[in-house]
C-alpha cells in the first residue's frame, strides 16, 4: 500500500491547516501520484507451473482439492473486489492496518460502510483527507491496496479455509481412499491481468485398496478479471486525483441549485439592498445538499465504458444549455470513446445517504447568515430611510463519501462476472477544489519553508529516509516484529476470565496484547483450569501497554499491564458482559406550537423511520461500542446491547416531508416620515419543501447518558421502548422559525427528559 503524506513541522501553523496543500506543484502531481500508486503486477500471463503427473487412479483426489481450492480462491476473490481491495479490512491480519471505523462519521474514516444502514460490506477509500474534517494534523492519503497485498490476503484466506471446503476427505472416504494430511496448506497467489493463479502446496498420504501414493503440489487457475477491475479503479482515482473532476461537478450542483432565495443553498456570491436579510439554517442546507447529490450524481459517467449512454444528448435542444452543460459535466474521460478494455464493463457512481461534513461560512450557530451594512450620511433625519447592503459571500466545506461500483459483462460465462467497489472522499473547502489548492490558490499565503512533502513506497522493505529534522514517519512497509515469539520476554501473564452477567467460567476467549497504538498480537485462547477460563503465557515487553480479552458475542475488555523481563503478573479475575439481542420499538410525540407534549405517544407509521445510534460511554482504554441501525415500523427492529451507559442519538425521519409555505412572514422595506410601515416584502417567495424530513428524534449525548441495567437487557421477556419528539409542523404562523426547531433537539430532549426515557416492556 503507498501513501502521499504532507507533514507540517510547524503545528502551530494549522488554524488553517487545509491550506497545506498549498506547497506542492501541480506539473508534477501525475509524477508523484504514478511513482506512489503504480501497479507493481505485469499484465504477462505466467505460464502453468509443471507438476508431477497424477496417476489415474489418484486423479479425483487431486481434481478434489483443486476444486476446493478454485471455489475458497474465488469466494475470496469476490469477498475482496467487493471491498476495494481487501477480504476483511477490519482485521488487521489481512488488510496490515488498524483502520479508524466510524459509520456515524463517515467522512471520517479510513473505511466506510457500503450502506449506513448496514455495516456488513465496508469500503476503503482510495482517495481521501486522512484526519478530522477541520483538517487540524490532516493528510490527502490513499488506502488503495498493492497487487503484492492483495495477493498475500487471498493466499492466506485460502491457506485458512481450504479445510472447511475439503471436510477431512469425507466424501473421498466414500469412495475407498484414506487421505492423511502430512503439513498445513500453503497457498501461493499471483494476480495477472486476466485472472489469478494459486498454487497449493500441501503433502497429502493417500491411499486406496493396496495402492498409495503422495501428493503434494495443487494448481487452480480462476479467470475472474480482478486485475482488469482493479486497473480500472485505479485509473478513475488517478484520474479524480489529478482532475478533481467529480468535486468540479459538484461545484456545478451548488451554482445551479443556489441563489438568493432562501427555498436554495445560499449563494456563492450575491448583494443586495433589500431592508431585509436572508437567512438559512445548518441542517436544512445539509439536508438539501444530501438530496441534490442523491439525484444528480448518478449522472456521473466514464467515457468508453460499457454503460456510457449519449444519446440522450441529441434530445436537449439548444435553447437548454443549462441541461447541456449539466450532462457534459458528469462525463469523466479516464478512457478514450472506443477504449477496447473497458467496452465491457460498467462503471455507477453512487452517493447511498452517508452522513456529510457540511459547513457554510459564516455563520452563527446553524443559523447562515449574510453580512449587512448600513450606509452612512442619514444621521442628520432620521425620517429619511437607510441605505442597506446584504452580502451574501458564502464559503462551503464539504466532504462527503462517494462508492465506485465497476462490473464486468460476459454474456459467454456468467459466472466470470465481477464486482469490485470503492470508495472516494470529494472535498472542497472554502470553495476551492484540492487541486487549487495544492497550486496555491487558498485563501492565504503560506510559508513553503513549513512544510516537508515525501513519498513512501511501502511496496518496498526499504524504511523511509528520516535523516531530515522534523519528518515525521508515516505507514513503513517493514514488518513489525512485537508477535514474534522470540520477543515473548516477560514472565507468565495469567487471567481467570468470567461471564459477567452469569458468572460462568470464559472459555474460548481470545487474549491479545497490546502496546500502545503500535501493535497488537493474539497470544493464545482461555482453557478451562482453577475453575475459570485461564490464561497464562509469557507476552512482549511493553510499557503501558493492555492485555485484550475477546470473545465471540460478547464485548471485548482491556486491561492496562506493563510487561517487564522474567517477571510474572496475574490479572486477577476479568468479566465481560455477553450481548443479549432486544427487540426495539419506537413511539412518537408530535409536539404542538407551544411545544407541550401529548399525554400519550404515537406508533411510526409506514411513511417515517428512524436512524439509530447508541455508544457505549466507556473508559478510553476499552475498545469502543456503538450501534447504528434504521427502524423501520412493521418491520423486526432490534438492537444488541450490554449493561452500562449509553449516549443516545435517534434522528426521526418523515418521508413525505414538510414544507414551510411562501409568503408566510415579512418585513418592512419603506417607511412615511412618521417611520410607519407603508410598503412590505414577504418571504421565502416559494414554499419550502423538505422531502424527505429529518424532523425530530432524541439527543442524549455524554453528560446526559442513561443507564441500561443489568437485569433488564439480560431478562429474556423485555423489549425495549425507545420515545421521540417531532416538531410542530410549519404553518403560516411558525414560518421559518419552524427551520430553527432542528438545531433544538438537544435542548428539548433534557426538557422533556422524564418523557422521553427508553423503557423496557415485558
Amino acid at each position: 500500500m503507498n501513501k502521499l503524506k504532507f507533514v507540517s513541522k510547524n503545528k502551530h501553523a494549522q488554524v488553517m491547516l487545509f491550506v497545506i496543500f498549498g506547497i506542492v506543484v501541480l506539473a508534477i502531481a501525475g509524477v508523484v501520484i504514478y511513482l506512489v500508486s503504480q501497479p507493481s503486477s505485469p499484465n504477462i500471463t505466467p505460464s502453468v507451473p509443471q507438476l508431477e503427473d497424477v496417476p489415474v487412479e489418484f486423479k479425483p483426489v487431486s481434481d478434489y482439492v483443486e476444486f476446493c481450492v478454485k471455489l475458497v480462491a474465488e469466494d475470496g476473490i469476490r469477498k475482496m473486489a467487493l471491498q476495494g481491495g481487501y477480504i476483511d479490512p477490519l482485521n488487521e491480519d489481512y488488510s496490515g492496518s488498524s483502520f479508524i471505523y466510524d459509520p456515524a462519521s463517515p467522512t471520517e474514516s479510513d473505511i466506510i460502510p457500503l450502506s449506513p444502514y448496514s455495516d456488513e460490506t465496508k469500503l476503503p477509500y482510495w482517495f481521501y483527507l486522512e484526519g478530522k474534517n477541520d483538517c487540524v494534523g490532516c493528510s490527502l492519503s490513499s488506502l488503495a491496496p498493492s497487487i503484492e497485498l492483495m495477493e498475500s490476503q487471498l493466499s492466506k484466506y485460502v491457506s485458512e479455509n481450504i479445510d472447511y471446503c475439503i471436510n477431512g476427505f469425507a466424501e473421498l472416504e466414500t469412495s475407498g481412499y484414506t487421505v492423511t494430511p502430512l503439513s498445513e496448506p500453503k497457498v501461493e497467489t499471483t494476480i495477472f491481468g486476466s485472472g489469478q493463479d494459486f498454487l497449493l502446496t500441501y503433502e497429502l498420504d493417500i491411499t486406496n485398496a493396496d495402492a498409495s501414493q503422495r501428493l503434494d503440489k495443487f494448481y487452480v487457475r480462476s479467470s475472474l478479471p480482478l486485475k482488469k477491475l482493479y486497473t480500472v479503479a485505479y485509473n478513475i482515482t488517478n484520474y479524480e486525483i489529478v482532475t478533481n473532476h467529480i468535486a468540479q461537478f459538484t461545484k456545478y450542483l451548488i451554482a445551479l441549485q443556489s441563489g438568493p432565495t432562501m427555498t436554495k443553498l445560499p449563494p456563492i456570491s450575491y448583494r443586495d439592498s433589500s431592508r431585509f436579510s436572508m437567512f438559512w439554517m445548518q441542517p436544512v442546507v445539509e439536508q438539501k445538499f444530501q438530496n441534490i447529490l442523491s439525484t444528480y450524481i448518478q449522472s456521473l459517467q466514464v467515457l468508453g465504458t460499457e454503460n456510457f449512454d449519449d444519446s440522450f444528448l441529441i434530445n436537449i435542444p439548444e435553447s437548454l444549455p443549462v441541461q447541456r452543460n449539466l450532462y457534459l459535466n458528469a462525463v469523466l474521460s479516464p478512457y478514450p470513446f472506443d477504449n477496447v478494455e473497458t467496452q465491457n464493463i460498467d462503471v455507477d457512481f453512487m452517493y447511498l445517504r452517508h452522513p456529510i461534513y457540511l459547513e457554510v461560512w459564516p455563520h452563527e450557530g446553524t443559523k447562515i447568515t449574510a453580512k449587512s451594512y448600513e450606509s452612512p450620511g442619514h444621521d442628520f433625519n432620521r425620517f429619511l430611510p437607510e441605505d442597506y447592503t446584504n452580502s451574501y459571500n458564502f464559503f462551503y466545506d464539504i466532504s462527503y463519501p462517494l462508492v465506485v461500483n465497476i462490473r464486468n459483462k460476459d454474456e459467454l460465462n456468467k459466472n466470470n462476472e465481477l464486482e469490485f467497489a470503492f470508495a472516494l472522499e470529494i472535498l472542497i473547502r472554502k470553495n476551492f477544489l484540492m487541486k487549487e489548492l495544492l497550486s496555491g490558490q487558498g485563501p492565504i499565503n503560506w510559508d513553503y519553508d513549513a512544510i516537508q512533502v515525501t513519498i513512501i513506497d511501502t511496496d518496498t522493505t526499504d524504511p523511509a529516509d528520516v535523516s531530515s529534522s522534523g519528518f515525521i514517519i508515516g505507514e513503513r512497509a517493514d514488518q513489525s516484529l512485537f508477535c514474534e515469539p522470540i520477543l515473548r520476554q516477560s514472565g507468565n501473564i495469567s487471567l481467570l476470565a468470567y461471564d459477567k452477567h452469569t458468572h460462568e467460567p470464559l472459555l474460548d476467549a481470545y487474549v491479545s496484547v497490546g502496546c500502545g497504538n503500535y501493535d497488537e498480537c493474539s497470544i493464545g485462547m482461555t482453557k478451562f483450569d482453577k475453575g475459570a477460563g485461564y490464561f497464562s503465557e509469557k507476552m512482549p515487553l511493553c510499557e503501558k501497554g493492555y492485555v485484550l480479552v475477546d470473545k465471540d458475542e460478547y464485548q471485548p475488555k482491556r486491561i492496562p499491564i506493563t510487561t517487564e523481563q522474567d517477571i510474572p503478573k496475574s490479572l486477577g479475575a476479568v468479566s465481560l458482559y455477553k450481548k443479549i439481542r432486544k427487540n426495539i420499538s419506537i413511539k412518537k410525540y408530535q409536539m404542538d406550537y407551544d411545544y407541550d407534549l401529548p399525554l400519550e405517544p404515537e406508533n411510526l407509521i409506514e411513511t417515517e423511520s428512524a436512524i439509530i445510534t447508541l455508544k457505549l460511554i466507556s473508559d478510553s482504554i476499552n475498545p469502543p461500542y456503538e450501534i447504528m441501525t434504521t427502524y423501520t415500523p412493521g418491520q423486526d427492529n432490534y438492537v444488541d446491547l450490554i449493561p452500562g451507559k449509553y449516549s443516545i442519538d435517534i434522528m426521526y425521519v418523515d418521508n413525505e416531508g414538510v414544507s414551510v409555505p411562501k409568503n408566510c412572514d415579512r418585513s418592512c422595506i419603506k417607511r412615511n416620515l412618521l417611520n410607519q410601515c407603508t410598503d412590505w416584502m414577504y418571504y421565502p417567495s416559494e414554499d419550502i419543501e423538505l422531502k424527505p424530513a429529518q424532523w425530530g428524534g432524541v439527543k442524549y449525548l455524554d453528560r446526559y447518558a442513561l443507564s441500561f441495567r443489568e437485569q433488564d437487557i439480560y431478562d429474556e421477556s423485555s423489549n425495549l421502548e425507545f420515545y421521540i419528539l417531532r416538531y410542530p409542523t410549519p404553518n403560516a404562523e411558525t414560518c421559518l422559525d419552524s427551520l430553527e426547531d432542528m438545531g433544538k433537539l438537544e435542548e428539548f430532549t433534557i426538557q422533556n427528559r422524564m418523557t422521553l426515557t427508553p423503557k423496557f416492556l415485558s
